[in-house]
Parts: structure tokens; C-alpha cells; sequence
């Protein structure tokens, strides 16, 4: 009777269930189902493990790169020109002090472009010309270079040299150290010459697959320019803040503030909202990821629910005489929550050590490849998003316990009479 008093009386029977390992069909059929019930959930953890951090792995990689090439958000010319190019603005320490005080702001750099021809080996292609004046909008093209240096900027000495993308140093067929040659439509028609210290790939081919990145004064002076003159600043948005949110309060500090003279005025723009091609895919792969969540959970409750109810009627006999000496129908259907739970547990446990070891090995060797001009990246990218991951977790096992706890119900049917009765067969 010790165990008729005993708080753990429930979880003590579902242990015993579970080490029941006689030889009879109904014992076996108990056993396929468990195991098939924990393959299924453990399956469902790693697909789902696997598809979140591959999802966030695309999403921090091509954001990251895209805010590495254009910034978050610029400041440009208003007009009417839809190219690349808008003419300039003057420079206004008023304006940009602002924005440099606000908290969320990690850089805020001036920037000149520059359309142009680029001519070699008799082969002839469109440019775009971009110079930087801050060290770390050069420095982001570091991990990308295929071959080559850095070009030097923002030196005493000002520097001819250039870097350019792989597209287009292979459609030009130049290397690193070669000498680029720039025609530009200028009254009178301008020609220069730089030397190509770099070669970068990032895989964004619609970004920079004609983009070449100089020293700033280099372009002022194409332009003829003076310094005060530039094509507008790029503007970096520390990561983890609202992207959304912080337009906002940039938009008002420059819609606020007198940054314009009587020639022209100047606009914030967004550069996800002028890159719907890029960021319309990442939300698509949102979209498939909430999809492929939701039908493995779907599938692993339904695996679940199967074993509870092979349970049920493999140990129904048992569940007879254990209501009729007065175990509650709330205490039998907390043993075949406990009985379930440890396989989903057990499962949960092989499904996360599997999805990322496998994860683990993606993210440092890079063994599956891409196509870069299909996914904007070479190889399939992996980011931890440990919260997510924890999340997930725990949503598992609120959703089996759900449906374990709504499967159970099926015994407050049943009278004691009627469960006595019950006979094997």
C-alpha cells in the first residue's frame, strides 16, 4: 500500500510500462509504435532545427552584405533621376552631427558615384564607380577578396587604385595589378586609369556585379568636385535594432533640419525598400520555413497520439483495476502523460545533438554549395539563433503535451465495471 499513498505512484507505474518487455504481440506492437513516435519527433527536431538556423543564416548573411555594400539607409540628391547616379550635395556637419548622436547609429560616411565605361582586352562593359571616405566601408570588402589588397583611401597621399567585382574582372579579363581604363561622358569626354589592387566576390552579383570601390576623392575628383561636394552618406544601423523604427527618427532629424540650399534638397532612402527583388526571397524562405515547422510538429503529435492510444489499449486491463481501487481519472492519464513524455524527451534530446552536430559541420567546412547567382551566396549558411532554437524546444513539448493531455481524455469514458470486463485476447 506504500505506493497507494505515494505522491510518485503515477510516475512510478509509467516506468513500469515502460520496462514491460514481454514476448506477446501487443507488447511489440507498444514498442514499433514508441519507436516510431520518437524517430518522428526527433525527425521533426532536426528538419525543424536545421530549416530555422539555415532561414537565419541566409537572412543575417545577405542583410549583412547588403549592409555592407549600401548601408542601411542614405542620404541623396531629390529628383527625378531614377539611375544611380544624382549629382551631389553639400556636405552639412549640422545634420550629420544629429544623426551620429542617436544612439542605434554605428556609422554614418559620405560617398561619391560615378557612371562610367570600362575598357579592356578590347572588351567594353558599363561601371559604377563608388569612392568611400571611412575605413571600415573599405574594410568590409576584406573577407570577400578573392585576390589582391585593399585599394588605400583616405590617405594624405591620394591613390589611383581600385577593386572590383569577379564578374567583372572576368568579363574585362583582368587581375590584381593590372591597369583598368575609364572613360567617362564628360564636356570635354574624361579618360583615366586605375590600377586593380583587388578582387572581391560576395555573391550580391545584382549589387555589385558592376560596382568598383575607390578612394572618395578619386570620384570628387572625376566629378570636379571640391570637397565640400559628395553624392549623399551612407548610414549603418547597429544590428538587433528596429530597422523600421529607426528610419523614423532619422527621417524626422533630416525632414527638421536645414540641410538644403536654394538648388536642391535632399531625400532618406531605404535600401530594403529599393531592393524588393532581395529581401521579397528572404521573406519567401520565411514563409516556407513557418510552413515546414508547422507540418513536422503536425506530424510528430500525430505519431505521439497513435502511441498513447496503442498504450491505452495495450494496458487498459490494468487501468480497470487501477480505477476501481480508487486511482482518479486524473492520475491515470498523468501516467500515460509521464510514459509519453519521456519518449518525446528521449527524442527531443537525439533530435537536437543530431541537427547540430550536422549544423555544427555545415557552418565551419561548407560542404553543400549554392549556385551564387540563384542564392546570393556560395555555400548554404548556418547562424545560431539560440533563442529561436530554446523557443522551438519548448513549443515541442507544450504542443505533445497538449495533445498527450487531450488523447488521455478518452479514459474518463470508460466506466470501472465496463475496464474490468475488458479481456485480452
Amino acid at each position: 500500500m506504500k505506493y497507494l499513498i505515494n505522491k510518485s505512484l503515477p510516475y512510478f507505474i509509467s516506468k513500469r510500462i515502460a520496462k514491460d518487455t514481454l514476448d506477446s504481440k501487443e507488447s511489440k506492437a507498444t514498442i514499433i509504435m514508441t519507436r516510431v513516435a520518437m524517430l518522428s519527433v526527433a525527425i521533426s527536431i532536426i528538419v525543424i532545427l536545421i530549416a530555422i538556423s539555415i532561414v537565419s543564416g541566409f537572412s543575417n548573411e545577405i542583410d549583412s552584405k547588403v549592409k555592407g555594400i549600401l548601408s542601411n539607409y542614405q542620404i541623396v540628391r531629390y529628383d527625378n533621376n531614377f539611375s544611380s547616379e544624382k549629382g551631389f550635395i553639400e556636405r552639412n556637419d549640422i545634420i550629420i552631427d544629429k544623426i551620429k548622436e542617436i544612439d542605434f547609429i554605428e556609422n554614418v560616411s559620405a560617398f561619391a558615384l560615378k557612371n562610367g565605361i570600362a575598357k579592356n582586352s578590347g572588351e567594353i562593359t558599363g561601371i559604377l564607380i563608388k569612392g568611400v571616405e571611412d575605413n571600415s566601408k573599405i574594410e568590409f570588402y576584406e573577407k570577400y577578396l578573392i585576390s589582391g589588397r585593399l585599394p588605400i583611401i583616405n590617405e594624405k597621399k591620394r591613390e589611383k587604385e581600385i577593386i572590383i567585382s569577379a564578374s567583372l574582372a572576368k568579363h574585362l579579363k583582368l587581375k590584381s595589378g593590372d591597369m583598368l581604363e575609364l572613360m567617362f561622358v564628360e564636356d570635354p569626354p574624361l579618360r583615366e586609369r586605375y590600377k586593380v589592387t583587388g578582387i572581391y566576390d560576395t555573391s550580391l552579383s545584382t549589387l555589385d556585379k558592376m560596382l568598383a570601390i575607390t578612394d572618395l576623392r578619386n570620384v570628387q575628383d572625376i566629378h570636379n568636385w571640391s570637397e565640400s561636394k559628395v553624392s549623399g552618406y551612407d548610414i549603418t544601423i547597429e544590428k538587433g535594432n528596429n530597422v523600421e523604427k529607426c528610419y523614423n527618427i532619422i527621417a524626422d532629424i533630416v525632414d527638421n533640419t536645414e540641410i538644403s540650399n536654394r538648388f536642391m534638397s535632399t531625400m532618406l532612402v531605404d535600401i530594403k525598400a529599393n531592393n524588393p527583388q532581395i529581401y521579397s526571397w528572404l521573406d519567401l524562405q520565411k514563409s516556407n520555413e513557418l510552413v515546414i515547422i508547422t507540418i513536422m510538429l503536425i506530424v510528430a503529435a500525430i505519431n505521439i497520439i497513435s502511441m498513447v492510444l496503442i498504450i491505452i489499449l495495450q494496458k487498459l486491463h490494468l487501468m480497470g483495476v487501477l480505477t476501481v481501487i480508487g486511482m482518479s481519472n486524473s492520475n491515470i492519464r498523468r501516467i500515460l502523460i509521464y510514459r509519453s513524455l519521456s519518449v518525446v524527451l528521449k527524442a527531443m534530446l537525439i533530435g537536437n545533438a543530431v541537427a547540430l552536430f550536422l549544423l555544427f559541420v555545415q557552418k565551419e567546412f561548407k560542404i553543400i554549395k549554392l549556385d551564387g547567382d540563384g542564392y546570393f551566396l556560395n555555400s548554404v549558411p548556418v547562424y545560431f539563433e539560440w533563442d529561436k532554437i530554446l523557443i522551438i524546444n519548448i513549443l515541442t513539448i507544450v504542443i505533445m503535451l497538449f495533445f498527450q493531455f487531450i488523447t488521455t481524455l478518452v479514459i474518463s469514458k470508460f466506466t470501472p465495471s465496463k475496464i474490468v470486463k475488458y479481456e485480452k485476447r
